[in-house]
């Protein structure tokens, strides 16, 4: 060995790629997770803040007036599709129905008999026995008899409708919102129908953002987004974005997800919609 010389000793080259290696997946496994987490967006992400609001909400009445026999829903209750959720007291509607129904049994005789007659003049005025005068008052009491019959049967219809309408029913599987009378309440329709039951759609809730023009270009295309309410992560997809602009010149943009049972949902929480 000669003096003054230093030596160094190398790792192998083979070993230094290995690291190399090991350090690389390790840093992509943390970045997967911060991605997944949320910590970490990809850079073509962007976010919106949004507002829940409440799909197919819907104020539901009666054309009818009346006093309110039975209030079967409280706020919060979700409900199939068709359940009762108020009903007034329907004796006179009931009593309407049996009344024409009725009507319609009697002038449904009459009009068989008025045809029996308008048959038997017919014939006897080809025999030349009736007079053309006797003819018309025949048809003309058959034309009555059928106007009578037409009207019974439309009243007897009238009455049916009167009767379901008596009965305030969810019109799809609903969330309750709110409930605006209690039993023995007296319901006033007369020149407009008073609010009875606000009701939603059930599963499903809204995530509205207002999206400024020169972020428009940033969801082209874009069908999915996340929907994230207290930290808390839901699919979402974009149902619509307005063609028009509101008075402030923002455009609405309307996400719909599948809430769980993870928070009171309510309208106006806020949200974040997220873009992949």
């Amino acid at each position: 060995m000669m003096a003054g010389r230093k030596i160094v000793d190398r790792a192998p080259v083979a070993n230094s790629g290995f690291s190399c290696r090991r350090v690389a997946r390790a840093l992509g496994g943390v970045v997967a997770l911060l991605l997944a987490t949320g910590v970490l967006r990809t850079a073509g992400a962007a976010e919106f803040e949004a507002r829940l609001a409440w799909v197919d909400r819907m104020v539901l009445s009666t054309p009818l007036s009346g006093v309110v026999r039975g209030v079967h829903v409280s706020p919060g209750d979700r409900v199939a599709a068709g359940s009762l959720l108020v009903e007034l007291d329907g004796n006179a509607w009931q009593a309407a129905v049996k009344r024409s129904e009725a009507e319609v049994v009697k002038t449904r005789e009459d009009l068989a008999e008025a045809e029996r007659e308008l048959e038997r003049a017919r014939e006897l005025f080809d025999r030349t026995v009736m007079s053309s005068h006797d003819l018309q008052l025949a048809e003309i009491a058959h034309a009555r008899a059928r106007a009578a019959y037409d009207a019974a049967v439309a009243g007897f219809e009238r009455a049916r409708l009167d009767l379901r309408y008596s009965r305030v029913e969810a019109p799809f599987e609903a969330k309750v919102l709110a409930v605006q009378v209690l039993p023995g309440s007296v319901v006033v329709s007369r020149m407009r129908a008073q609010p009875l039951v606000v009701v939603a759609r059930a599963g499903v809730m809204a995530a509205v953002a207002r999206i400024l023009p020169d972020r428009l270009p940033a969801l082209e295309g874009v069908r999915e987004v996340e929907v994230e309410v207290n930290g808390k992560k839901f699919r979402g997809e974009v149902r619509h974005i307005a063609l028009e602009p509101d008075t402030e010149g923002g455009y609405a943009m309307e996400v719909r997800f599948q809430p769980d049972d993870s928070i009171q949902w309510r309208a106006g929480l806020p949200a974040r919609l997220i873009t992949p």
